[in-house]
């Protein structure tokens, strides 16, 4: 049998993302055995080297790399592991895959961008099966072979996006699963880049499939709670009931979290009893401005008014039908877009003051990309019609530190427009993300992407949800070493 290693990569070390055990389960089904090697990040090179003389055969055909997000810390932490396996293992191939280009590492021989499993079916039969060969992408700025799955190999819809743990993942009760309902987004905002966008019709996974998943999860792992990974979960109320009524046959009652677009739970309001019903308490919505105009420019044209009163609306029903702590509501705004002001920010922020500060809110200031080959969004191909302009370095005071503390690798544009520039753009971020800082205490509750994450008590034990949803930003600080720890110790000892 052929046998693979898949890293799983991510910037956010406390975490399973879902990416590279569902390419371990779809290889699984194709007669590979496929081994997943989570918290790439915690594992030390002499760590990585034992592991891998404990499991490399004469089978052994490939290391897979899986993250969302390319940064230079990935890219360095990488290279000197692919440098040594590469001297001892010269046979080994390298592949990479996840939802964006893979740039700047000539290390990695090949790299799938976006859903990959037919991509991958493809490569991996013309790599080993004298297969056909694929459709390589000439867009890339590296010596890595690339393929565009999202157009050359589309895995979308996919009814049934599996994911089922082995006993060598080593899930203990408590952690957090992830699950996909469905692929792509109906809509299509101008600043979003996510890879499936404008979907029509039901791309949603058979009610049958998530059903097992979860049952199979709950029955040997005793997983319970999951992050749903779908772009936006409540696009149609049908997508919803036919969930809900999945998760009423089950033995215990699941809590979800994830993408909800807040102008369709305002507008209406029979779904936050579907939501209820299937145990979706944890929201992020993506409002990204109160300015009337800027939210009609991208895609998202509510009255300002109305979707201020409806979600409040939404947040007095979910914490009055639930217990304590069980709603959160994440709001997320990008500072910067198209029309906006430094008036109209600060009217967001008495706005936020005066009504969100018992749920979660998050800023960023508008990016624009300049250095991808593909997957752009409306802004960033077109930043200069809408009135953006790239700022110099050597032509404006700027602070290059929080530049750079927020860009890390760079490739993006420095902008400015007639309203305002980035540094001011990413100070009202700030501004926003301080609001529950008091004393120099962080008195902000854990958004959907933190509650997921493995915050453990202090025998290195993920808690139990009741607990995880108390916790706060300054008080989240966990024992998460210790859990680390004796997860690589029992991946060693196999």
């Amino acid at each position: 049998m052929n046998h693979c290693i898949l890293f799983s990569i991510t910037s956010n070390l406390r975490s399973r993302p879902s990416g590279v055990h569902r390419i371990a389960h779809h290889l699984r089904t194709q007669g590979w055995n496929a081994e997943v090697i989570d918290f790439f990040y915690g594992w030390t090179l002499e760590e990585l080297k034992e592991l891998v003389r404990s499991r490399v055969t004469k089978n052994t055909r490939f290391f897979g790399f899986s993250w969302l997000f390319f940064s230079n810390e990935i890219k360095n932490t990488i290279n000197p592991f692919c440098e040594w396996v590469k001297i001892n293992y010269p046979d080994i191939i390298f592949i990479s895959g996840g939802q964006t280009e893979q740039i700047s590492n000539d290390i990695i021989h090949y790299h799938i961008a976006g859903y990959g499993e037919y991509a991958l079916n493809t490569l991996l039969s013309y790599l080993f099966s004298n297969g056909k060969k694929p459709r390589f992408s000439f867009q890339t700025r590296s010596k890595t072979k690339l393929i565009n799955a999202i157009h050359s190999y589309p895995a979308f819809p996919m009814q049934d996006p599996m994911i089922k743990y082995e006993s060598r993942d080593f899930i203990v009760p408590g952690e957090w699963g992830r699950i996909e309902f469905s692929r792509g987004c109906k809509f299509s905002c101008k600043y979003c880049n996510f890879p499936v966008l404008g979907v029509k019709g039901d791309y949603t996974r058979t009610a049958e499939s998530a059903r097992e998943q979860l049952l199979h999860a709950y029955d040997n792992w005793g997983i319970e709670d999951y992050l749903v990974s779908d772009e936006t979960f409540n696009d149609y109320t049908e997508k919803i009931t036919k969930f809900a009524n999945v998760v009423e046959t089950l033995p215990w009652k699941p809590y979800f979290a994830g993408f909800i677009r807040g102008d369709l739970l305002v507008s209406r309001p029979a779904d936050r009893h579907e939501l209820l019903r299937m145990g979706f308490f944890s929201h992020y919505y993506g409002i990204e401005t109160f300015n009337q105009k800027s939210a009609q420019f991208v895609g998202k044209g509510m009255k300002v008014e109305k979707i201020q009163s409806g979600l409040i609306d939404v947040k007095n029903f979910f914490k009055s039908n639930t217990p304590k702590n069980y709603y959160a509501g994440s709001m997320a705004f990008i500072s910067g877009l198209p029309y906006e002001t430094l008036e109209s920010l600060e009217s967001t922020h008495q706005w936020i003051r005066s009504n969100w500060l018992d749920q979660i809110v998050i800023a960023s200031p508008l990016e624009i990309n300049k250095n991808f080959t593909f997957r752009y969004s409306d802004i960033d191909e077109n930043f200069s019609s809408y009135g953006y302009r790239e700022m110099k370095i050597n032509d404006i005071e700027l602070d290059i530190t929080k530049i750079n503390d927020f860009y890390g690798n760079g490739g993006h544009v420095i902008w400015e427009n007639d309203n305002m520039n980035f540094i001011q753009a990413l100070d009202w971020a700030e501004k926003i993300r301080s609001l529950k800082i008091i004393a120099g205490h962080d008195y902000q509750r854990l958004s959907m992407g933190d509650i997921c994450n493995i915050l453990c008590d202090e025998n290195g034990d993920p808690l139990p949800r009741d607990k995880k949803l108390s916790v706060t930003r300054g008080n989240s600080r966990n024992h998460w070493n210790l859990f680390l720890e004796k997860y690589k110790k029992k991946k060693l000892s196999i």
